[in-house]
């Protein structure tokens, strides 16, 4: 399900009943003259990947900015890259958060003996490592600028989720 929220930014939602959280991450696409970026990647699972590379369809992807490392924001960044070309994009102190999962200690934390906290577990395991695929193309510092068409996208860095949390603000 896609909402516009201006002319430029939609929201990218899919619902996806096996998270064991009540809202799926959030996933935006900027765009404007052909070009555009997604603000994070959500998952890399089929039915997200397939929302994302429709919304995208018939646009030059040149960015999947990743706010921060947390696999529900990043796994399904490779993946996209794969399919589109768009550089990855993440501030520089979230770079060794990202590449490396080990040094995580629980971005979500399953609790539970069942059938389902097991199976979650075992995908987060594997969001993990997709994520961990989604090596920086442009590493970016509070305050730099990328270009979307004629748009404006300035980088914040705002620390307190993770180390290198990123906030995009859209200057026009």
């Amino acid at each position: 399900m896609s909402i516009e929220i201006t002319p430029h930014v939609t929201s990218l939602h899919v619902d996806l009943s096996w998270f064991p959280q009540p809202y799926p991450p959030n996933v935006f696409l900027i765009r404007d003259g052909g070009e555009a970026a997604l603000i994070d990647s959500g998952f890399g699972d089929d039915d997200s990947y397939k929302a994302r590379s429709e919304a995208v369809a018939g646009l030059s992807l040149k960015y999947i900015i990743i706010t921060h490392h947390h696999f529900d924001h990043s796994s399904g960044a490779p993946r996209l890259r794969e399919a589109t070309g768009a550089k990855i994009v993440v501030h520089r102190a979230e770079e060794e958060l990202l590449l490396n999962p080990k040094l995580e200690t629980g971005d979500v934390e399953i609790a539970g003996d069942g059938e389902e906290q097991k199976k979650a577990r075992e995908m987060a395991k594997k969001w993990r490592e997709e994520a961990a695929k989604a090596t920086p193309d442009v590493r970016v510092e509070d305050g730099d600028v990328l270009r979307v068409g004629g748009l404006h996208l300035r980088s914040v860095h705002a620390p307190g989720h993770t180390a290198g949390h990123l906030c995009i603000v859209l200057e026009e």
